[in-house]
């Protein structure tokens, strides 16, 4: 019966040393396909990033002439103008013209020639 341990034992001790070598096997087998999987995969592996520009003509080259452009506001005297100021000047001409010097006088059907007529009072009187 001493004999059947010590065989048991032996074989136990054989078993456990394959045991581990076949463990290291399959990791080493794991860690060569994986490997492999990347060398024939096409795809190469990079670290750095890499930014891509959008080299089409259309990025460059976009026609902006359909966009208004607000310009800035025309002033005749302390007046805004809405086109060209010629209300304004054509109610300050006629003030001149006329001798106006009290801005009730100021008449007319447009908004602009008044204030033209206005803006001539203002500045003379």
């Amino acid at each position: 019966m001493l004999v059947g341990v010590r065989q048991l034992i032996v074989i136990n001790m054989k078993f456990k040393n394959s045991r581990g070598n076949v463990v290291v096997g399959i990791i080493i087998i794991i860690a060569i396909i994986w490997g492999l999987s990347f060398l024939f995969s096409g795809k190469e592996e990079s670290s750095s990033y890499e930014p891509r520009y959008d080299n089409s003509s259309t990025a460059r080259d976009q026609d902006y002439s359909d966009y208004e452009y607000e310009e800035e506001p025309q002033y005749f005297g302390d007046y805004e103008c809405t086109d060209d100021c010629s209300g304004h000047e054509a109610g300050y001409n006629w003030a001149e013209e006329n001798g106006i010097e009290d801005e009730g006088d100021c008449g007319g059907n447009s908004n602009s020639f008044i204030e033209g007529c206005q803006s001539y009072v203002e500045e003379n009187y």
